[in-house]
């Protein structure tokens, strides 16, 4: 199973993602067999990315939307990151130096459901790469060309 990064359901909140290939990677992902995963913070997260980058009603109308897309699609499983191994390997990339905790628990909230993470975030990236080797994280681009 894959799990996605925040950035890649921004597009079901009406935000344009701009990675060569996405749009359509990104119908075909959701029309698969397999649903892709997400945390269940990456919704909050995009909740606060909403009313930051629009004013409070435009951003909460396009959160309610994309809530609804998410939720009732059945086209996503979304995993709670209330958890102790989440929370414990959470902190262990935080204190390795990844300061966005949204990012950390998104990546722990991987590890514990999923193959592979698929983030833009190369920090996170190496991080990832460091503490847990066996662990597969790609960027869109290396995924599309994989699978």
């Amino acid at each position: 199973m894959i799990l996605l990064d925040t950035t890649y359901i921004l597009q079901l909140y009406g935000i344009d993602i701009k990675i060569p290939g996405f749009e359509s990677g990104f119908e075909e992902i959701l029309s698969s067999s397999e649903k892709p995963g997400i945390s269940s913070i990456s919704v909050l997260e995009a909740k606060g990315k909403l009313t930051k980058f629009f004013n409070t009603k435009e951003g909460l109308k396009r959160y309610k939307s994309g809530f609804i897309a998410i939720t009732e699609s059945l086209r996503f499983k979304i995993f709670d990151f209330v958890d102790r191994e989440i929370d414990k390997n959470s902190t262990k990339i935080f204190l390795y130096g990844h300061r966005d905790i949204f990012d950390c628990i998104i990546a722990a909230t991987a590890l514990k459901h999923a193959d592979l993470l698929v983030t833009e975030d190369i920090p996170l990236k190496k991080i990832m790469n460091k503490l847990f080797p066996d662990f597969k994280v790609l960027e869109w681009s290396e995924f599309a060309g994989e699978y």
